[in-house]
């Protein structure tokens, strides 16, 4: 009887964790995205709900009538790797941090009268942490990227971005589209922890292989 109760109490643990953990995983989301400036660069985040950007009692009635202002972590990696024809891949990777804000549109009657009506899609902040160099001397450097889309979705189907580098160079607007099938796209899935050796800063700069991680 003891044993039977035991093994009750155990299976019932298991599928309480087993829940808790499927309910965590739900609250996480993926996603890789290529660039229309920089096709050679892959930008895959991984976003994760962090909580309210209101006061509890709006954010109370925008539960009530459909509004909300969510605030998620963003983390993930930067991908810059080309493949001339014969060669083994060039892979620079580094990890990538930010803020997605997502606003949801307010359906009912506001409750403060005098409330300013607010615009609704996302927003997202992403640094690239990338610093590598030889011979005493920086090749790339971080890269801010800040992005806007009009879909009320934290991982939505393009961003229109401006970005810039820690050398200073401006890359004006590039749109960011979310990648359909990540698995099929070699770049989205590259893993790099050697800096490769051979020369890429002549050919990034004067050739077709670009990245927005390199002067200008």
């Amino acid at each position: 009887m003891k044993r039977s109760i035991l093994s009750s109490a155990r299976n019932g643990l298991a599928a309480a964790c087993a829940l808790i953990a499927s309910a965590g995983v739900a609250h996480a989301q993926s996603a890789c995205y290529t660039d229309s400036l920089f096709p050679d660069e892959r930008f895959v985040i991984d976003a994760e709900t962090q909580g309210v950007l209101v006061s509890s009692w709006y954010d109370l009635a925008a539960l009530l009538f459909g509004g909300k202002q969510t605030a998620y972590s963003v983390h993930g990696k930067y991908v810059y790797a080309y493949q001339e024809e014969g060669d083994p891949w060039v892979v620079h990777m580094a990890a990538a941090t930010g803020t997605i804000d997502v606003g949801t549109r307010y359906f009912g009657k506001n409750v403060n009268p005098g409330a300013v009506h607010t615009q609704t899609g996302a927003r997202l902040g992403l640094t690239v942490h990338i610093v590598e160099g030889t011979g005493g001397e920086a090749l790339f450097l971080p890269v801010t990227l800040d992005c806007r889309s009009t879909e009320t979705s934290v991982l939505p189907s393009e961003w229109s971005c401006e970005s810039y580098n820690a050398w200073g160079d401006y890359f004006g607007v590039s749109t960011l589209t979310r990648v359909p099938y990540q698995a099929d796209d070699e770049r989205c899935n590259l893993f790099e922890v050697v800096p490769p050796t051979m020369p890429t800063v002549s050919m990034s700069q004067g050739g077709h292989h670009k990245s927005r991680a390199f002067r200008q």
